[in-house]
């Protein structure tokens, strides 16, 4: 087989093998692109538009990640459970109160220094617990009991997060540098996040390690 051909193919199944993007993953982004246009042809101001659309994506990205914490029942509200429900409504304190800091200040670029922040603060999270182990990594990289993954896999993952993130504080902050129009950052926005779930997954597959150790083998 030629090279030309070899690489065809290769390409080819490593594009079939791609996971499909969920419709949760999909939300915030088409949150922000219909906001900013309905905004938009409502007469309202660009920058204005553009940041209540933003806050619009971010305040129901918060809440997809913070509902199943509070949607624990009981459960958290005893323990651990309590911790971290205390600390979540902490968290979400703080973040309301940017929220509306951002609405204050009606500045695009405030809006995405925060983008930024919030980003670069993920990805040294995720840098942080790459070099955890067993049981400390289940909160950042959590995997089935039925299928358990090596902490190799599970460390390459969370290293794999922290360089997404940094990719969207690069882009993010190169429609800036750009001066791009708001419109065209509203576009560039809503699709970054398809276009790192595909890269992720190809990340994935052609850089992770073996899922399960070689016999007589473990981790070091």
């Amino acid at each position: 087989m030629d090279p030309i051909t070899r690489l065809s193919l290769s390409l080819w199944y490593l594009l079939k093998s791609l996971p499909p993007i969920t419709a949760d993953k999909l939300l915030a982004p088409a949150v922000f692109l219909c906001a900013w246009t309905v905004l938009s042809s409502a007469a309202l101001p660009a920058p204005q538009a553009f940041v209540i659309a933003a806050v619009l994506a971010q305040g129901l990205h918060l809440f997809k990640i913070l509902a199943p914490v509070y949607g624990g029942g009981a459960r958290s509200r005893t323990g651990a459970g309590a911790q971290l429900s205390s600390l979540s409504l902490r968290s979400l304190a703080l973040v309301l109160a940017f929220f509306t800091l951002e609405v204050v200040m009606q500045s695009p670029r405030f809006v995405q220094g925060t983008v930024s922040f919030y980003a670069g603060v993920y990805a040294f999270v995720m840098l942080r617990a790459s070099l955890r182990r067993g049981e400390e990594l289940d909160p950042y990289c959590p995997q089935s009991r039925r299928y358990p993954l090596r902490d190799a896999v599970r460390q390459h993952v969370c290293k794999l997060y922290a360089l997404c993130a940094l990719m969207v504080v690069v882009v993010n902050e190169a429609t800036v540098a750009a001066q791009m129009p708001l419109g065209h950052r509203v576009v560039v926005l809503a699709l970054l996040p398809m276009a790192l779930h595909y890269v992720l997954a190809v990340m994935l597959d052609l850089t992770c390690p073996p899922v399960e150790a070689e016999d007589g083998q473990t981790d070091p």
